[in-house]
C-alpha cells in the first residue's frame, strides 16, 4: 500500500490520494468477488473490464490469514510463498509507476 501511496502522491494532490489510497485498500479486500460478478455478467465488455479491475487492483485477499487462524489450521507454505512474490511484484511494478511520474512532475 506505501508503494501506491507514493504513486498516487506522484500523480495527485494529497487529499486525493488519501481519498483514493482509502478507496484501493477497501477495493483490495472485496476484490475476490469481481472474478465471481465477471462470469455473471452477459456483456462481455463489462467482463472484460471487471477482470481488468482484478488484474489491475492490489489483491490483498492473499495476506488475509483470518480464517486459518480461527480455525486453527496452519498456512500453507506455497500460499506464504506466493503472497511474499506477488507482493514484490506488485511494489516493484507501482515503484516503477511512480518513478516515471516523478519524473515528468516538475518541481517549482
Amino acid at each position: 500500500m506505501s508503494a501506491l501511496a507514493v504513486l498516487l502522491a506522484a500523480c495527485t494532490s494529497p487529499i486525493l490520494s488519501a481519498f483514493l489510497l482509502l478507496a484501493l485498500y477497501v477495493a483490495g479486500h472485496l476484490l475476490h468477488g469481481l472474478l465471481e460478478m465477471a462470469q455473471l455478467v452477459s456483456q462481455p465488455l463489462l467482463a472484460g473490464a471487471l477482470k481488468g479491475a482484478f488484474h489491475l487492483l492490489p489483491r490483498l485477499d492473499l495476506f488475509s490469514s483470518a480464517l486459518q487462524a480461527v480455525h486453527g489450521t496452519p498456512l500453507p507454505a506455497g500460499a506464504v510463498l506466493w503472497g511474499a512474490a506477488y507482493a514484490a511484484l506488485y511494489t516493484a511494478g507501482v515503484l516503477a509507476l511512480a518513478l516515471l511520474a516523478f519524473r515528468r512532475r516538475e518541481f517549482a
